[in-house]
Formats: C-alpha cells, structure tokens, sequence
C-alpha cells in the first residue's frame, strides 16, 4: 500500500509539474551584455602605431534554430552598442571611435540534458568614425567572426548563454577631408565576452 501511494504521489507531481522540455527548434529573441577588447592598427602616410581600448557592451539579437536528435543548427542575427575610443598617435593625434557591432551567423552545436555546446560564424559589421583637431569621417568595416557558446536552458522558453567571438576587419580607408592629413587607413579585430538572456517566441 505504501509502495502503490508513493507511485501515485510520484505520477499526480509528475502532471502538477510538467518535466521542462528539451526542445530546440523555434525562433527566438535574445540581449546580451558583455566586454569588447578592439585593437586598431593605424596607418597615416609614413607614420603607423597600433593601440587596444577595452569597453563594455549592450546588444539585441533574433534567431531561429532546428533540431535533428542530438544536434542543432541555427542562424542568429545580433547588433550591439560599444562605444569605445582608441587614440592613436599618427601625424597628429587621431581618435578612432567603434559606436556599434553586429554579426550575422550560423550555429552549429551538440544538446544534453539541456545544455547546447555551439560553434558560430559568419559575417561582422562595425561602425567607425576618425577625428582629429582639423576634421572628421565616419564609414563602417565589412570582416568576419568566429566563436563558440554554451546555452542552459533555465524554463521550457527561457534560455541563459555565455558566447565568446573573435572579429576581424577589412583595413578601410578614412578622409579627415584636410589637405595637410593624408588619408588614414585602419586595421582593426574585436574580442567579445558576453552573456544574454533568450527568450524562445
């Protein structure tokens, strides 16, 4: 008797408190937070200098994934605000601002017992401006990234992340539009850490 109360307790729960479901498939929304490590390698006529600046960062992202077994397979979309500011000292001193990032990529991972160990990649855009006393200009850089994340699911629609990439830039070429500063050229990569918060639609 004890045995068949102590099983029907166990099923009643079990219907009370639904078992989380380890479920991939479907969209969802995602912000993250985090530190950006940007290094800016500067050329300007004859004089060149590299410098690193390191900021925290603010992001919103969309994405959608697809479960096969064991393995998931995604596409996520993301931009994030820096606000970072490296000098480098060219012909005259020259701030290099990055205002914003953002990545469209693919994921690739293995899922247990709630839990999804992930590689990511594809492409990266950054938003730059360059100023001096005498001028400025703004463009932004087309480049790549690579990474790799762990995501924990903590409710059947909630989802806790932590994700570390590498970006790297094309050199671009910026204009302070004055005659006596030649144009600067600009080689720049990003680390980020970050963590976020999904919320599956």
């Amino acid at each position: 008797m004890k045995i068949f109360l102590s099983i029907s307790t166990l099923l009643i729960f079990s219907t009370v408190q639904p078992a989380m479901a380890d479920e991939w498939t479907g969209f969802y929304g995602t912000g993250t937070v985090g530190l950006s490590r940007v290094e800016v390698f500067g050329e300007q006529g004859t004089s060149s200098t590299k410098d690193h600046d390191l900021n925290a960062l603010a992001g919103l992202g969309l994405g959608g994934n697809l479960q096969h077994g064991n393995f998931v397979f995604g596409l996520e979309g993301d931009i994030s605000a820096i606000g970072t500011g490296t000098e480098l000292a060219l012909k005259n001193t020259v701030t290099a601002d990055q205002d914003w990032f953002a990545t469209a990529r693919a994921r690739a991972g293995l899922h247990a017992d709630g839990t999804l160990f992930y590689a990511t990649g594809g492409l990266a855009m950054l938003g730059i401006d360059v100023a001096n006393a005498n001028g400025s200009d703004r463009d932004h850089m087309n480049g790549w990234t690579i990474g790799g994340g762990l995501e924990q699911q903590i409710s059947e629609r909630i989802h806790i992340k932590a994700e570390g990439l590498y970006l790297n830039f094309q050199k671009e070429t910026l204009n302070l539009e004055t005659l006596t500063n030649p144009s600067i050229e600009l080689d720049t990569s990003m680390v980020v850490a970050r963590v976020g918060l999904t919320y599956g639609f």
